[in-house]
């Protein structure tokens, strides 16, 4: 299957070759096993959630998805982003 190059969403442009995919919760630990912990978010290319510290709640999101269809990722740099529950991520520079 052919993934897009990225999306646009709000000014940024998600490369989603540079994103994790995020299939159960052991996924989504092995991809947040860094020390920064900040603009971290996931998306399904056009929705944006924001990584709870709560496991629980990470994985009920991560359910509602089929294979491949979740990616983690974190915002380097450009305008910050908005998740759907409205919060704000800032980018790290």
């Amino acid at each position: 299957m052919c993934q897009p190059l990225g999306h646009r969403h709000g000014g940024n442009y998600f490369k989603l070759n540079t994103m994790t995919v995020i299939n159960n919760i052991q996924d989504l630990k092995n991809a947040i096993n860094h020390p920064y912990r900040a603009s971290e978010f996931l998306t399904d290319g056009t929705n944006i959630f924001e990584v709870s510290d709560d496991d629980n709640e990470n994985e009920a999101l991560i359910e509602t998805y089929d294979s491949n269809e979740l990616f983690y990722s974190v915002l380097w740099e450009g305008e910050p982003i908005f998740t759907e529950s409205g919060i704000e991520i800032e980018p790290v520079y």
